[in-house]
């Protein structure tokens, strides 16, 4: 018999009376977060979407959110509304002049197609 019980303890960690010993050191679920890259991209959709649906930055900061974020992904890291901010920012100030550069062409385009049309009334 004391094999039995030597064999249920050292395999199995079970003892005499049934119950197994509980851990004295604390299990940690780790999960490794994504590659800057793909990081990068979940961040450009979580923007995308707060624009698209004219959501407020804070909607990051929202326990629920980053809750619901985290369980759909758990390697996401959810950024900060001043994250967000800095994102559509640098957007911004990257798009602009590109912007204004592109208008400023076509309304040359458009007021060079409209005075040759212009001719002698007949």
């Amino acid at each position: 018999m004391g094999n039995g019980i030597s064999h249920l303890w050292s395999v199995h960690k079970i003892t005499k009376d049934g119950k197994q010993p509980a851990d004295k050191q604390q299990k940690l679920d780790v999960i490794e977060k994504h590659p800057e890259k793909r990081q990068n991209t979940f961040c450009q959709f979580l923007v995308n979407w707060i624009i698209d649906d004219l959501q407020p930055f804070s909607v990051v900061n929202n326990p629920s959110f980053r809750i619901f974020c985290n369980e759909l992904d758990p390697a996401f890291l959810v950024p900060e509304a001043k994250t967000i901010k800095a994102i559509i920012y640098q957007a911004y100030n990257f798009t602009y002049p590109k912007i204004v550069e592109q208008i400023g062409k076509e309304a040359i385009s458009v007021t060079s197609r409209t005075m040759s049309n212009w001719g002698p009334i007949r």
